[in-house]
């Protein structure tokens, strides 16, 4: 499987929309809302397969301290192929989080462990549900 991570914002709103969907987020229910909101981030990094939109991550930042992601997404037939753990390595990576504090909303304690973060040395406020 040949996938290919971008750095983009601009995303037609109908793949979005379709992404959103399969993962059954409310967000696609606002289309026009979602495009602002994904144009608006401050980094997004989306993965492909040719055309197909199959995976999205995006942040917000006040670009001094604080880093959030916002979404991360990847549709059902394409999970638990490490493709959420690489889109995670590639904002830490680029927001450089070595100088920065980044915060972590988890929705289960396994989460890190899912995405093989535990290896890296982060300095995050990880908050679990």
């Amino acid at each position: 499987m040949d996938l290919e991570y971008k750095y983009m914002k601009d995303i037609e709103i109908e793949k979005l929309v379709e992404l959103f969907s399969s993962v059954g987020w409310e967000s696609a229910k606002y289309p026009n809302k979602l495009y602002g909101a994904i144009k608006n981030s401050d980094l997004v990094i989306s993965v492909w397969r040719e055309d197909e939109l199959v995976g999205l991550i995006s942040t917000i930042s006040d670009g001094y301290i604080n880093v959030f992601i916002t979404y991360l997404l990847i549709k059902p037939s394409y999970q638990k192929q490490k493709i959420g753990t690489n889109l995670m390595k590639f904002v830490i990576i680029t927001k450089d989080f070595e100088e920065r504090y980044c915060q972590l909303n988890l929705l289960s304690k396994n989460f890190m462990k899912d995405l093989d973060l535990l290896s890296m040395e982060l300095s995050c406020l990880i908050i679990t549900g």
